[in-house]
C-alpha cells in the first residue's frame, strides 16, 4: 500500500471518529435544556401522605400536639405551623414539605420526622391539617380529655 493511500485512510478514519464524537455532543446538547428544566422546576411532590396522626393535650390555655410524619428520605424539608383560625374556629396543622434540590444526593430510606407544634387558643377546638394546602385526614390522641368527641 502506497504511503499517500495510507495517509487518505488515516485522514478517513479520523474524520470519522471526529464526525461520530461530534453526533454525540450534539444529542447531549438537546437533552441538556430538559435536564435543566427538571432540576429547576422539579415535579410536584408525590407523597401519599393522607393521615397525620399526633398526641394532643391542653395545658395552661395551649394546644400542644406532637407526632411523626413519614417521608421518603432524610432530605426532605418539613415545616409546620400550628394555629387557630378565628372564622372557623378550628386548630390548623399546616405541614410545608419539599423535595431535596434535584443535584442533591440522598441516602433512600424511610424517615420518620418527628413534630412539635405549640399555640394558644380555647379548649375543645376541631383539629384540622394540611400537608402542601391539601387537607389531609387527622387522628388526634387526646391526652388531656379536652377535646369533644366527634369532632
Amino acid at each position: 500500500m502506497s504511503t499517500t493511500l495510507k495517509s487518505v485512510l488515516i485522514k478517513i478514519f479520523f474524520i470519522a471518529v471526529f464526525g461520530f464524537l461530534l453526533l454525540l455532543v450534539l444529542q447531549w446538547a438537546e437533552k441538556l435544556p430538559a435536564l435543566q428544566n427538571q432540576t429547576e422546576n422539579p415535579s410536584p411532590i408525590n407523597l401519599k401522605l393522607e393521615v397525620v396522626v399526633a398526641q394532643h393535650l391542653y395545658q395552661n390555655g395551649n394546644h400542644i400536639l406532637e407526632g411523626e410524619l413519614e417521608l421518603p428520605n432524610p432530605c426532605y424539608k418539613m415545616d409546620v405551623v400550628g394555629g387557630m383560625d378565628q372564622e372557623s374556629g378550628k386548630a390548623i396543622l399546616d405541614f410545608k414539605i419539599s423535595p431535596p434540590a434535584g443535584d442533591e444526593i440522598c441516602i433512600q430510606v424511610i424517615d420518620q420526622r418527628k413534630f412539635h407544634v405549640e399555640f394558644p387558643g380555647p379548649p375543645n377546638p376541631q383539629i384540622v391539617a394540611f400537608v402542601n394546602n391539601r387537607e389531609v385526614s387527622t387522628v388526634i390522641r387526646d391526652q388531656g380529655g379536652t377535646l369533644v368527641p366527634g369532632r
